[in-house]
């Protein structure tokens, strides 16, 4: 995948979701520590976010990774 390519996949996964009570409660966290991390300029815990992001998208069990999960679960706590 392209770097152009993968930037506009990026950007199209990180729109949130139109209704906040739609969104299961592991991506609540996600998006939470997302804005988080932003604030603290993580850039560790925004990159972990950000693949989460996309793996909701794409599909929990094929694309999320479980360290990035532990990574966001760990920033949130």
């Amino acid at each position: 995948m392209s770097t152009d390519s993968y930037n506009k996949h990026i950007a199209r996964a990180m729109t949130p979701a139109t209704q906040e009570d739609a969104m299961a409660p592991k991506m609540h966290m996600v998006w939470s520590a997302l804005e988080a991390a932003k604030d603290s300029g993580d850039e560790f815990v925004i990159a972990a976010c950000r693949r989460l992001i996309v793996a909701n998208r794409l599909g929990w069990k094929k694309h999320a990774l479980a360290a990035d999960v532990e990574i966001v679960r760990a920033f949130a706590e």
